[in-house]
């Protein structure tokens, strides 16, 4: 449910930071010929995005530092702990260390550095896709979100998006 709740909370932003430019784009719609095609291109996209090497390398990283994290707030409290543009999690981290299966800060920060190198080899590999997502987003109100939701029912905590 967490995922859901992520994915459909990334998705609005992206969908809310673009209203301007949506505003006078030609939409399609759902339903439309444009609209299908555009979903499952994009959904074609996602599933080969997340069956490669680097996503899976990703999520188990990502995976494993949360579980050594101990960190288990919900996505607000994540929002409301996050200061001055940090990731709440990587934040609570350094101030809970003794809360933590990490010996120091310093095993925290390489893991957080191996995990942050990996999620940006994950990006460049995969910037076709959000491209095109982007792409989708300007021109199909709603696609993503309705993407997002479906593949996160069907990849739960792994759905990367």
């Amino acid at each position: 449910m967490k995922g859901v709740f992520l994915a459909v909370l990334t998705a609005l932003f992206f969908q809310s930071a673009l209203s301007q430019e949506t505003a006078n784009a030609p939409l399609c719609t759902e339903g439309s010929a444009e609209y299908t095609a555009r979903y499952e291109k994009l959904k074609a996209m996602y599933i080969e995005m997340q069956n490669k090497q680097s996503s899976k390398d990703f999520i188990a990283l990502n995976n494993a530092f949360k579980e050594k994290s101990n960190f288990k707030a919900s996505p607000q409290e994540m929002y409301n702990q996050a200061k001055n543009g940090f990731n709440a999690q990587f934040e609570w981290v350094r101030n809970n260390i003794e809360k933590t299966g990490f010996k120091n800060c310093e095993e925290a920060e390489a893991e957080i550095t191996k995990l942050l190198n990996q999620n940006i080899k994950f990006v460049m590999e995969n910037k076709d896709t959000y491209a095109y997502a982007n792409e989708c987003l300007k021109l199909c109100e709603g696609l993503l979100v309705n993407l997002y939701i479906e593949l996160s029912r069907e990849y739960g905590k792994d759905f990367l998006p």
